[in-house]
């Protein structure tokens, strides 16, 4: 203030001018404007006259510009700042009085305002001055904390994004015991965490996760492979969440390889597939009118043979008996029996299909390998496989003892007859155990292949 001279006690100009923003004075009756000084590096003054300068604290830098997020990276204040505002993401400061943030390492990163980074944690990783670390991509992965980068996986292996280790196959392969394998034939292998899926003809035991590194050709056309892959992970066979007949097997199929077919359904020889037992009696019909047309066949030989003779003997010289010996004793039979066994197996042992009309026409000759799709139609549920086995291997053997007792209720019929000799006598009786033996041979020779066969499979 100035002084009036004539009024000692008495002074004019006496506003005083603020210090601007980003200074401060802390003298009283200051008449310079110089007195008002700039805060220094780090501290600020947000107000005019302001009579000191405040320190920006942790995690703020100080500036002349209140929009300047910058952390001080582009511009740095470093007096006369008027705030302070937050370090940008990626960026802090550790101690109060700063005008520039300091980026976070590499293996850090740290949110806006903040003191201090956080080391990012396993499974990703950052460069220096981030704001987030970033999940480890696909095919990659990293176990420590903080880590700068992530590590590749080994061949034939992979993991998911974020991961800490390669846990998981690539396509192509598949885990098990965390061990990586090759994909087995017959199967597609997708990587990850799935097990091998089998492949339309292949079949793979479930019951068990070390079991699914193998498939099995099935020799039927009831394995239809399997695509739902949801059914394939090692949680779901532990879990038995899927069933393993509908989901690798066609209808009516069940069992290992889908061999075996369900309740109500029966194996076709034509399709090579379990179909129901309605569908089954229809193909049934043709054998039976073959059964039909042959006996009827022997009636009416009978009923024109020599009328002096027994009813055994008339039937066994009638036209169709008389026919059908011929081709036995010739050898014809024998090779067209042989040819069918043969021309039947290989359906099984070279894994041929034949066109349908041939191999409905061999389902109709079934019987000559005591194949009767009846019997599982018959409504007993417990005809199983070892069922069959006993009535396949029995079967023949009660015939045999038929064939036997025959003989010797023919044998005794021709010892009543008083009025033959001794010789001729003896000479019929040879002749009948040669026809019953033979005849036990011939059924040996047969059904030997089909029992075996049977028992084999």
């Amino acid at each position: 203030c100035s002084s009036i001279s004539n009024a000692p006690n008495c002074y004019v100009n006496c506003e005083c001018t603020n210090c601007s923003m980003g200074t401060s004075s802390s003298i009283v009756g200051s008449t310079l404007p110089s007195d008002c000084v700039k805060c220094t590096s780090g501290s600020y003054a947000s107000v005019v006259a302001s009579t000191s300068c405040e320190a920006c604290p942790i995690g703020k830098f100080a500036t002349d510009n209140e929009t300047d997020y910058g952390g001080g990276l582009v511009t740095q204040v470093i007096s006369g700042a008027i705030t302070c505002n937050d370090c940008p993401a990626g960026y802090i400061a550790e101690i109060s009085s700063l005008f520039v943030c300091i980026a976070c390492d590499a293996g850090k990163a740290s949110k806006a305002g903040k003191g201090n980074c956080s080391s990012c944690p396993i499974g990703t990783y950052s460069e220096s001055g981030q704001s987030q670390c970033t999940n480890c991509v696909s095919g990659k992965y990293n176990y420590i904390v903080g880590a700068q980068l992530c590590v590749g996986c080994d061949t034939s292996k992979t993991s998911s994004p974020g991961s800490f280790e390669c846990d998981q196959a690539e396509a192509g392969y598949f885990l098990l015991d965390n061990e990586v394998q090759d994909c087995p034939d017959g199967t597609d292998c997708y990587g990850g965490y799935l097990t091998p899926i089998p492949k339309a003809g292949y079949w793979i035991d479930r019951s068990k996760v070390s079991y699914t590194n193998y498939a099995y050709q099935c020799v039927h056309k009831t394995c239809i492979g399997s695509q739902n892959s949801t059914c394939w992970t090692v949680g779901s066979i532990l879990n038995d969440t899927c069933n393993s007949n509908q989901l690798q097997c066609t209808k009516g199929a069940r069992g290992p390889l889908c061999g075996s077919c369900a309740y109500d359904y029966t194996f076709s020889k034509s399709s090579f597939t379990c179909i129901t037992c309605s569908e089954s009696a229809k193909s049934s019909r043709t054998l039976i009118l073959l059964i039909i047309f042959i006996v009827i066949a022997i009636i009416i030989g009978t009923l024109k043979a020599n009328k002096s003779l027994s009813l055994p003997e008339r039937i066994l010289e009638s036209y169709t008996m008389m026919i059908i010996r011929h081709l036995i004793r010739s050898g014809s039979f024998k090779v067209l029996i042989s040819a069918y066994q043969i021309i039947q197996s290989i359906t099984y042992s070279l894994e041929i299909s034949y066109p349908k009309i041939f191999a409905i026409t061999l389902t109709w000759l079934d019987f000559l390998s005591l194949e009767f799709p009846e019997l599982e139609c018959s409504g007993t549920r417990n005809f199983s496989l070892y069922n069959r086995i006993y009535y396949t291997s029995i079967t023949p053997i009660l015939i045999s003892i038929l064939i036997i007792i025959l003989s010797r209720l023919r044998i005794l019929q021709i010892l009543k007859k008083k009025e033959i000799n001794k010789k001729t006598m003896k000479k019929k009786i040879d002749e009948i155990k040669s026809q019953h033996a033979y005849a036990v041979l011939f059924l040996s020779y047969l059904v030997v292949p089909p029992v075996t066969g049977k028992q084999f499979k």
